[in-house]
């Protein structure tokens, strides 16, 4: 308020100030430019303050009139017609003409073409046909007429087409047509549907209408005794040979080594087309005993219904499989036909036949599996070596495959328990990981509930029991290499051992200059280095300033965390070290020996960085 009141004295004391002066000078008046050209006209400060007008700033206020509100909303629009098209040009025709001149049109200006490209060599003008028969030129000869290549010979695994060469022209050069409706001087028994076509003049194919020949079969080709070339050559004695394509072979069978149904489906697929019907005619099952058990073909609902069977028959060539099942021999039931908790052998052959040749198998090919029984453990070890250490991991095996979605990792308990444990199923194993404690005993108790994926449960069973045995001593650091510590904190290294009761350290005083030698180091001791004998680096580069074996404080199988000293190596807050930290455990040879090297940089300079082995960005 005291500030308002001080604002409102002031402006009253220059009001004042300015009414006082304003008695002083001479006023005016705002009038008409024309009439302050008139000097007639004008008055005088004098006269005005004769006549008693107000001297001063004047202010005239009146009462306002209030207008009347604009109409709001759109204008409507006006009606309007479309002209008709005499009306148009009607008032097109008001308008003056268009003025039109010579260069209102002109051609397209095409740029100059380039030049032709220059031909090689010299153009000479002849015409084709010649108009003028030459005879043509003399190609007999008396050489024999040979056959120096055939294709294929022999036991093949596949033939996609039969090749013979020989060794003189057999054909005029002319087109595909002309030469296919000819006669060919090879004959194949059996020749399967397809067609001769020559390659060149001496090369002979023959190409099956499918995408090979057929399989399962014995071929003989033959080029008989006196078949003349183009070129008069004869051959003089027949050329014989023969090959073969194999019979039916196993490509693909379920299942196999894995636990199923006693109604389980069977599938079979093969390389070739084969009729379902006669190749389960040379199928045997066995299991349980010596007897063979009675089978059927699958029906289409049967396949349709097994997940597994349904995407194998999708995916199969056509014509080259066939599912099939054990049934009840006296009523065909074939829900429990094949017996319970046993080995299932199957036997393919000998003497399966293909839908493509005559040729049938001469041994058996055949598959494993096992019916499922009661659920159980038949195997629980630890790791893959002799020994537990804390960093194996466990493996249960049970006898079936386990329920996946009904598995809840609270069903495997672990006394003592261990932090962050990890525990999988994957098919019949459950796998358990995560960082033991050494020289423990712990057992693992499985829950009586836990399922199978034939719906059984696992019932009461004994506790497993994982003796881990002690940790292999290590030595790590927190970085490797180069390391740059945190300036806020003591110049000290952290390194981190298990089971190690000393460990040698020195510490060398080095300058940036030193960096490439600490390559070559690292190279030499990794067994990296070159031949170069000038780049060999076989001690750390710089100044040994301490070099002493300390004492690692910690629990045995224990991580423990050594903090290492810089101060000996450096001077001042700053500076530049390389640290070795070496075990003291003997060892059959040096290279076995745990060592860390690493450059560690004390410095107040930061720099945020995305580094890798090889860039930094």
């Amino acid at each position: 308020m005291t500030r308002l009141r001080n604002t409102a004295s002031l402006l009253l004391i220059f009001q004042l100030s300015i009414g006082f002066l304003s008695s002083l000078a001479p006023r005016a008046y705002a009038t008409d430019v024309s009439q302050r050209r008139r000097p007639s006209r004008a008055v005088s400060v004098q006269a005005d303050d004769e006549q008693g007008e107000p001297r001063g700033l004047r202010f005239r206020l009146s009462e306002g009139a209030e207008q009347a509100a604009r109409p709001t909303g759109n204008p409507t629009p006006v009606n309007a017609t479309k002209l008709s098209e005499s009306e148009v040009q009607s008032v097109l025709a008001r308008l003056p003409p268009l003025k039109t001149e010579a260069a209102d049109e002109t051609a397209f200006n095409f740029r100059e073409r380039s030049l032709p490209p220059p031909r090689a060599g010299q153009t000479m003008l002849a015409s084709f046909p010649a108009t003028t028969p030459a005879d043509a030129p003399d190609v007999k000869t008396n050489e024999p007429l040979q056959v120096v290549r055939q294709s294929p010979t022999g036991e093949v695994p596949l033939a996609p087409q039969l090749s013979v060469t020989f060794s003189q022209a057999m054909v005029a050069v002319t087109s595909h047509d002309e030469l296919a409706a000819g006669d060919v001087p090879v004959k194949l028994t059996p020749q399967p549907p397809g067609r001769w076509r020559w390659v060149g003049t001496k090369t002979l194919l023959f190409d099956s209408t499918d995408e090979r020949l057929p399989m399962a079969t014995t071929y003989t080709a033959s080029v008989p005794a006196n078949t003349k070339s183009a070129n008069g050559g004869m051959l003089k004695a027949a050329a014989t040979w023969t090959f073969a394509t194999p019979a039916p072979q196993v490509k693909t069978k379920y299942p196999e080594n894995i636990p199923m149904r006693r109604d389980a489906l069977m599938y079979v697929e093969f390389d070739q087309r084969v009729d379902p019907a006669a190749v389960l005619r040379t199928i045997r099952v066995r299991g349980g005993g010596a007897t063979n058990l009675s089978l059927r073909l699958a029906t289409d609902d049967e396949i349709a219904t097994d997940e597994i069977v349904r995407q194998l028959v999708k995916t199969a060539l056509k014509d080259r499989w066939l599912a099939f099942r054990a049934v009840d021999a006296t009523n065909g039931d074939p829900r429990v036909a094949l017996p319970a908790d046993s080995g299932i052998s199957v036997s393919i052959g000998p003497g399966t036949p293909s839908a493509e040749g005559s040729r049938t198998t001469t041994t058996a090919q055949g598959f494993s599996f096992r019916t499922y029984g009661r659920l159980r453990v038949t195997e629980h070890r630890c790791g893959w070596q002799k020994v537990c250490t804390p960093f194996d991991e466990w493996r249960i095996t049970l006898s079936n495959n386990l329920d996946a979605g009904a598995f809840d990792k609270s069903q495997v308990r672990i006394v003592p328990e261990f932090p962050d444990a990890k525990i999988a199923v994957y098919g019949n194993v459950i796998q358990i990981s995560g960082l033991k404690r050494g020289r423990t005993v712990y057992k693992v108790m499985l829950d009586g509930a836990l399922k199978d994926d034939f719906g059984q449960t696992l019932g009461d069973t004994a506790p497993l029991t994982f003796n881990v045995g002690s940790a292999p001593p290590s030595l790590a650091s927190s970085a490797d290499g180069f390391v740059v510590l945190d300036p806020s904190s003591a110049p000290r290294f952290s390194v981190y051992s298990i089971n190690h009761n000393t460990l040698k350290v020195s510490l060398y005083t080095v300058a940036p200059e030193d960096w490439e030698r600490f390559g070559n180091y690292l190279r030499f001791t990794s067994g990296y280095g070159d031949d170069n004998k000038s780049q060999k680096q076989a001690t750390p580069p710089g100044k040994l300033s301490y070099s002493k074996t300390i004492e690692v404080k910690g629990q045995p199988d224990e991580m423990t965390e050594t903090r290492i000293d810089l101060a000996p190596a450096v001077k001042g807050e700053f500076g530049q070290v390389v640290v070795v930290v070496e075990s003291t455990l003997p060892v059959k040879r040096n290279n076995e020996r745990q060592t860390i090297h690493s450059w560690v940089q004390l410095t107040n300079i930061g720099l945020d960085a995305f580094v890798d082995q090889t860039d930094l960005v």
